[in-house]
């Protein structure tokens, strides 16, 4: 046997073939999908997760800060200290409330409903307008609704005679929806927080 048969039958033993390199390939490509796919879908629960405790955090908040309000004026006390119980569709409605909103502890109405996205300043979230704020506006709407339950049937909202407020915070996401940009209900995501609020013990 010459050199040259030696030589390809060496070469014939040791190489591999065409169809082994590609199925060597998919499988490789296979494998990298696969875990790419999962780090993805790791990637995206861990962001969703971190979006529903921001909203639940923002809904909590609202409620929080009109407990704060009552139980402010209450305790000034202040003639109008009874003025945050009113449903949020009226004029003197109470469907915007953020950290600002303890600068004359009352509570604020958007009647053009233009407050409800959130902006994050670096250390605080607050509602802002559409158009050009301040600061960046996050993924999230932010909607109050306090509304008097009439325990009594007094004319009025009376605390002071044993009537509470229902107050309801919605925070949905993302803004950049349609549907959720047009109405806070309709958005793909949204957390709601309920609290009852009745007369500040003493």
């Amino acid at each position: 046997m010459d050199k040259n048969e030696k030589r390809k039958k060496f070469l014939k033993k040791s190489g591999f073939t065409l169809v082994e390199l590609l199925i060597t390939i998919f499988l490789v490509s296979v494998g990298l999908i696969g875990s790419i796919s999962f780090f993805n879908s790791s990637l995206q629960s861990q962001f969703d997760a971190k979006n529903e405790v921001i909203a639940a955090g923002l809904a909590q908040e609202a409620t929080e800060l009109v407990r704060n309000i009552v139980d402010y004026n209450f305790l000034k006390p202040q003639s109008w200290w009874n003025e945050i119980v009113a449903n949020s569709n009226a004029a003197n409605g109470c469907d915007l409330i953020d950290k600002y909103s303890l600068d004359n502890h009352k509570c604020k109405n958007t009647a053009s409903g233009k407050k409800m996205n959130v902006c994050f300043d670096g250390q605080f979230y607050y509602q802002c307008p559409t158009g050009a704020p301040s600061h960046p506006v996050t993924i999230f709407r932010r909607k109050l609704e306090v509304v008097g339950e009439n325990v009594n049937d007094t004319a009025g909202y009376q605390l002071e005679d044993g009537d509470c407020l229902e107050v309801t915070a919605t925070v949905g996401w993302p803004n950049t929806n349609p549907d959720c940009n047009s109405n806070i209900i309709s958005c793909p995501y949204k957390t709601v927080s309920t609290d009852i609020i009745c007369k500040p013990r003493q």
